[in-house]
């Protein structure tokens, strides 16, 4: 259960850079289920591992958009 643990901490930077990276390619509002599935199938070409986690790595995806948009860091377009 740790090494799961250690597993998500590890790639929880990799994960917001990502994210970034699908915003300012695409900020316009209403697209975010085309942007959480390139997130997916992005994830689960590179480290196909990680998917028995995707519950959690959603969550994360989630809580993470919540806090860049109230913080202003994802501006809505």
């Amino acid at each position: 259960m740790l090494e799961n643990l250690k597993l998500i901490m590890q790639i929880i930077p990799y994960l917001l850079t990502l994210l970034k990276v699908v915003e300012n390619s695409i900020p316009e509002s209403g697209a975010g289920k085309a942007k959480l599935t390139f997130v997916r199938e992005t994830i689960s070409a590179i480290y196909p591992q990680v998917m028995e986690f995707w519950p959690l790595i959603e969550k994360i995806i989630s809580y993470a958009v919540t806090m860049y948009n109230t913080t202003g860091v994802f501006s809505k377009k």
